[in-house]
């Protein structure tokens, strides 16, 4: 603002100079800042949006594959759920279910500082703004509710103390928690999602607006030197 810089990729640099006369300045390393647009400014959210909305699909396959797994151990014939193997696939599942959970908690994390930083730009439609709360909200709980319970019942399905047929029922409940999740994660992506196309959709018109001020620009700059370039005045050509 103080230097009323246009959009633009901009290259600063500090210096520092010895208090002795004739001394040499001595300097960072360049930082470059990119001055965006309004326009550019919503295109980066709704990228960094649909980013968010990727990560959350690999999350959900993964989630499908393992619950794949634990429809594979209740499956098994008696006796066989509380063998080393299958003990230590139980482990696995609920270390990959707390693997899911901080991943998760860090796409939320990223989703409210997005939000945040779309909240800046009034160039994106409230409506749009609106859905994408919808998307954050639906995604809060999910961590801490039927992803958290699926963990420990997958975990308590693991104990040794636990009878088979203990086991089994922390394994089909432990399943059922996943399945809510993985269901939970599904409809928020696809709320996401029409966050994304909805942004889009309302920075449509801006976007061509700038491009149309661009062609203007070049026509202005083109006529100011048509003389130069074409040896005649405007008023002499055909």
């Amino acid at each position: 603002k103080a230097l009323k810089l246009s959009p633009q990729r901009v290259v600063i640099r500090g210096f520092t100079q010895d208090y002795k006369p004739g001394g040499r300045r001595v300097y960072s390393e360049p930082m470059i800042i990119f001055v965006l647009s309004k326009s550019e400014h919503a295109q980066m959210i709704r990228n960094e949006l649909e980013r968010i909305t990727s990560e959350l699909e690999g999350m959900i396959r993964r989630m499908d594959a393992m619950a794949d797994e634990a429809k594979r151990l209740k499956g098994m014939e008696s006796g066989k759920l509380k063998d080393a193997e299958s003990q230590e696939r139980l482990h696995a599942l609920a270390d990959e279910e707390q693997a899911n959970r901080r991943e998760l908690g860090d796409l939320l994390n990223r989703s409210e500082s997005l939000f945040k930083e779309a909240s800046r730009n009034s160039q994106i439609d409230p409506a749009g703004m609106k859905e994408f709360m919808k998307g954050i909200s639906m995604l809060k709980p999910i961590p801490d509710g039927s992803m958290k319970m699926a963990q420990k019942l997958f975990r308590d399905s693991a104990s040794e103390s636990r009878s088979e047929q203990e086991s089994r029922k922390d394994l089909n409940d432990g399943e059922n928690s996943h399945s809510e999740a993985t269901q939970a994660l599904k409809d928020t992506m696809n709320q996401l999602s029409k966050s994304a196309q909805d942004m889009e959709a309302s920075t449509f018109v801006a976007r061509l607006r700038q491009a149309a001020s661009k062609e203007d620009s070049i026509a202005h700059a083109l006529a100011g030197q048509i003389n130069t370039i074409a040896g005649m005045t405007m008023e002499e050509l055909d």
